[in-house]
């Protein structure tokens, strides 16, 4: 009986993780879309005796807009998806006689091509479907069908698509990015070096077998973003505040490039803040910005402002941000000191590389202490 129960809990759908803001997205997406591709395709294909519309399109703008991450949502599994699967359903049609077989090899067949060509989009099996039963008028187009209103339609949408998601900042298309050390050597990134690396995430999902509806980028974010919530519970009790630098040398853009070499050097230390009359951060300037103007033989060091050497692009942490998020942004940001700012944009610490190895040694250190014996 309890296994029973256990098995009808599996029908009880699972509560949806998006939220109300990407619901409403969503929603008018698809509204806008719809409307917009009818339209267009009325007005391209006018003849009143061939289709100009397929009603599984609405099931491409449904993954379009609603999951845009999804791999069955991307630009060539809704193009080339629906265009092959239309080409299959007309070519089951004429080939085969009986319509019940013609339908059921055309939604087969439409998938296993949709598999070869990795263009895997679920509503493309509905135009295969549609293009064998879909009556007379469609059958009389003949591979026509496919280009038009199939190709059409699923043109105009990605157009739509494409403008709709990017212009509300939704990563669309959803590219898969290169896995590779940035120093190009064979070593794995620092981050993967200690928990799972992307080889074992690549070998998971080789031994999963199943296709899953989540871009693989994605998949591997959730996890890593899982390891952190796990590290960050780890080491709760660490905060930016507790091991910034509270005492901060600070320069303004009046100050000359001479005067900054001076303060590095005299106070061992290898960034200096740039503020304006507030204390407000503007800038950051390094030892390796200044000794760029060693090499330019046009021109000398009293030639440059502080102003023109500075970066003005930085970033910054906040002083109750966890440490373990400061570490991927010293390696994925390749960032070597970290200003740390209140709510005004004020300059209040600075982290430096040392201080995440000395506070990360610390917590480690604390929780199983190294023991020296002596001889």
């Amino acid at each position: 009986m309890n296994r029973i129960l256990l098995w009808l809990k599996d029908f009880i759908p699972t509560r949806s993780n998006a939220g109300k803001r990407e619901q409403f997205y969503a929603c008018l997406g698809v509204g806008i879309s719809l409307m917009l591709t009818e339209w267009l395709s009325h007005f391209f294909s006018p003849n009143v005796h061939q289709p100009w519309f397929i009603a599984s399109i609405a099931s491409s703008a449904m993954l379009l807009f609603a999951v845009p991450s999804s791999p069955f949502a991307q630009p060539w599994a809704i193009v080339g998806g629906n265009i092959v699967s239309a080409l299959v359903g007309i070519a089951c049609v004429q080939w085969i006689d009986n319509t019940y077989l013609a339908a059921s090899t055309a939604g087969a067949l439409a998938i296993a091509i949709m598999f070869a060509l990795r263009c895997m989009h679920p509503p493309g099996a509905a135009v295969a479907l549609t293009a064998v039963v879909g009556g007379p008028t469609i059958q009389a187009m003949g591979y026509q069908f496919a280009w038009s209103p199939v190709g059409t339609n699923s043109l105009l949408l990605l157009l739509i698509g494409l403008i709709f998601n990017n212009v509300l900042h939704r990563r669309y298309p959803h590219r898969q990015s290169e896995h590779v050390n940035s120093h190009r050597t064979n070593d794995l990134p620092s981050l993967e070096r200690l928990g799972f690396s992307h080889p074992d995430f690549i070998q998971a999902l080789a031994e999963h077998k199943e296709l899953l509806d989540i871009n693989q980028d994605d998949l591997e974010e959730l996890l890593l973003k899982a390891e952190m919530h796990a590290h960050r519970r780890h080491f709760k009790a660490l905060q930016c505040s507790d091991i910034m630098s509270k005492d901060i040398i600070c320069i303004n853009t009046a100050t000359s490039p001479e005067e900054a070499w001076r303060l590095l050097q005299k106070h061992t230390i290898e960034a200096l803040p740039v503020t304006n009359e507030h204390r407000q951060l503007i800038g950051i300037i390094t030892q390796y910005d200044l000794a760029l103007t060693k090499y330019d033989k046009s021109a000398t060091i009293h030639a440059y402002t502080i102003e023109s050497l500075m970066q003005k692009n930085i970033i910054t942490a906040h002083p109750e941000q966890a440490l373990v998020e400061l570490v991927p942004l010293f390696i994925n940001k390749d960032v070597h000191h970290l200003p740390v700012v209140d709510g005004q944009q004020n300059i209040i610490g600075m982290v430096a590389q040392s201080d995440i190895l000395a506070a990360l040694f610390r917590a480690r250190y604390e929780e199983n202490p190294i023991v020296i014996k002596n001889n």
